[in-house]
């Protein structure tokens, strides 16, 4: 990724860090790859691109777009169970991030 100047992805805060300072020796986790579902799932549920979740040119995400789209989820009355799970992936933190195997488990009870 920190490789190819004109490709970008959903990076995660840390991954966005990393890119920022040219760091090539970064290691990609599972919790990168939840980030990345979070967001597609968001531009899934609004028809939106996943670039509008970033400001490439400041390098960072637009958090507040994210809250806003999560509170409009709300708003239009999607199940709290969904709305939890899209939000626990897009926490920010690496290692609060609802992990793969949970996030598993919630979407085989249908928790959403």
């Amino acid at each position: 990724m920190l490789f190819e100047k004109d490709f970008y992805a959903p990076l995660t805060p840390e991954l966005l860090r990393a890119y920022e300072q040219n760091n090539h020796e970064v290691q990609f986790e599972a919790a990168d790859d939840v980030w990345a579902l979070g967001i597609c799932s968001l531009c899934f549920l609004f028809n939106d691109d996943w670039r509008n979740y970033y400001d490439w040119s400041k390098r960072r995400i637009r958090m507040e777009k994210l809250g806003q789209n999560i509170q409009m989820l709300t708003n239009m009355g999607f199940s709290p169970g969904l709305i939890r799970v899209v939000t626990e992936m897009l926490d920010p933190n690496n290692f609060t991030r609802i992990r793969l195997p949970s996030l598993y488990e919630a979407v085989n009870r249908r928790t959403y």
